[in-house]
């Protein structure tokens, strides 16, 4: 049985996304488990909930203004989807759209099935365009080679040029891990980046890279579903649902937290409208640059290297034809282009194909992503211009005649936080100050995971580790 503490505690989260929304969920389970003792105020400078995962339905389409589907290989938000009666709602990958493609050249190539299902495949490899004989080769006895553990975190590019040959990491890895995590390989770290991958390969002793991914993918095998899932309403539909979960047991303030100061064992937040809170307990599920400012008076160190932390930002771009418009036929998920192919896009997903119900019988609906790494992303454009610029790369792909019916154009500055190699001593800081603030916890995707399962999860370790200050003898 749960001890009930002596005096109510407020707590207080900042931001209303998918991480702040969970930690307000798991917080709410915690109060209604303990005879309704506790207090829990969510801040959100919005004026609606989600930040990035956006959904919007608009003349029969959906369009998926951030992430449009979470990995099944991380079963956290499968599981809070069934928490919250989900289950039924959520839906796979169209079976016939399991192809994914890589403009090589000024063509659509297929990517080899054994870079999608992670299983080697003798044929897809042989079969594929993509690589020469010397890349081939240096693919297909991949999986039989005896690899040591790294000794140390390393670049997804390293990671993969040793284990694949340059060829297969440029022309394949590259682009389908820039098409997930919005960076180049050379940029990130293959431990943060692909944790599941990077602890296989930490176990002792040698290891061939088959022997490997067969254990990793039994679970994921007994599962039966895709890999990635949405909801049949978009991402939008697990916000929706979180958010009205909570509101009956929670206070929301749409409003912007500006400051935060630690008085007397309290927590003291204004905000901009000038409103004080205080607080027995704090979640910043922000931004790290947001949280920067907030703990620039808790912890000036800590605040110096979350406002250090590198971002990417995102532009998207949804557009919607009649069927007829396009003559490529739409046989896959989509198509992802390498750095060297120097074009204005770095991929396409055929939003209609992937999920049902993303477009009216007739039409389809495409989502473009800008080159992260071209300049005129993140300018002074008109919108119109980009459409039209992005257009002009798609059309000779697909074969488009005319102009879109509609479109939808998203930019979202620093989107993506980058996992540098070496984050683990970031992390490290983070714990650090942690531990000498007491009821003070952070949630968000600059942690451990850019994913909706990473968003999701920290949320809860955030409420569990601020509930476990605040009520060390409670077992809720």
């Amino acid at each position: 049985m749960p001890m009930s503490p002596k005096k109510d505690k407020t707590i207080v989260i900042v931001g209303g996304g998918l991480s702040g929304l969970s930690a307000a969920y798991h917080l709410v389970k915690k109060i209604r488990g303990n005879h309704g003792t506790g207090s829990v105020i969510l801040i959100e400078k919005e004026r609606r909930f989600g930040g990035k995962a956006w959904t919007i339905k608009e003349d029969g389409f959906l369009v998926e203004a951030g992430p449009d589907s979470f990995i099944t290989t991380k079963p956290f938000a499968l599981k809070l989807c069934e928490e919250l009666r989900l289950s039924e709602r959520i839906i796979g990958t169209n079976p016939r759209a399991r192809k994914v493609f890589i403009l090589w050249k000024g063509r659509l190539r297929a990517v080899p099935h054994a870079f999608l299902s992670f299983r080697p495949d003798l044929f897809s490899v042989l079969n594929t365009d993509l690589l020469s004989w010397r890349g081939k080769w240096a693919a297909l006895t991949a999986p039989f080679k005896h690899y040591d553990a790294p000794q140390e975190d390393v670049s997804v590019r390293d990671f993969f040029e040793k284990l694949l040959g340059k060829e297969a990491t440029e022309r394949i890895v590259l682009p389908l891990v820039n098409g997930i995590y919005g960076a180049a390989g050379q940029e990130v770290s293959v431990r943060w980046t692909l944790p599941t991958l990077w602890n296989l390969f930490r176990q002792p002793g040698k290891k061939t890279l088959l022997r490997l991914l067969s254990s990793a993918l039994r679970p994921a095998n007994r599962s039966g579903r895709s890999f990635f899932v949405t909801l049949l309403g978009g991402i939008g539909e697990l916000v929706d649902v979180l958010a009205e979960e909570v509101a009956p047991y929670i206070t929301i303030i749409f409003d912007s937290a500006q400051t935060l100061i630690r008085t007397d064992g309290s927590y003291e937040l204004t905000l901009s409208s000038g409103q004080t809170i205080t607080a027995d307990g704090v979640i910043l599920a922000a931004n790290a640059w947001e949280v920067a400012a907030l703990m620039k008076h808790l912890d000036g160190d800590l605040a110096k290297s979350l406002a250090a932390l590198p971002y990417r930002s995102s532009l998207t771009i949804s557009l919607a034809f009649h069927s007829a418009q396009i003559a490529q036929p739409l046989e896959g998920s989509g198509f992802l282009i390498p750095e060297a192919e120097g074009s204005f896009l770095s991929g396409c997903t055929f939003s209609s194909v992937k999920f049902p119900g993303r477009a009216p019988e007739g039409f389809h609906l495409l989502r473009c992503f800008v080159a992260l790494g071209d300049p005129s992303a993140t300018n002074d454009q008109q919108e119109d211009q980009i459409v039209r610029k992005a257009l002009n790369h798609l059309a000779p792909i697909l074969q488009i005649k005319g102009q879109p019916i509609k479109w939808w154009l998203f930019r979202w500055e620093k989107a993506l936080p980058l996992y540098r190699v070496g984050h683990h001593l970031f992390l490290a800081e983070v714990e650090a100050s942690l531990t000498r603030l007491t009821g003070l916890a952070f949630a968000g995707n600059w942690l451990r995971g850019i994913g909706i399962p990473d968003c999701l999860a920290s949320g809860k370790e955030a409420a569990d580790k601020v509930w476990g200050d605040l009520y060390p003898n409670d077992r809720t």
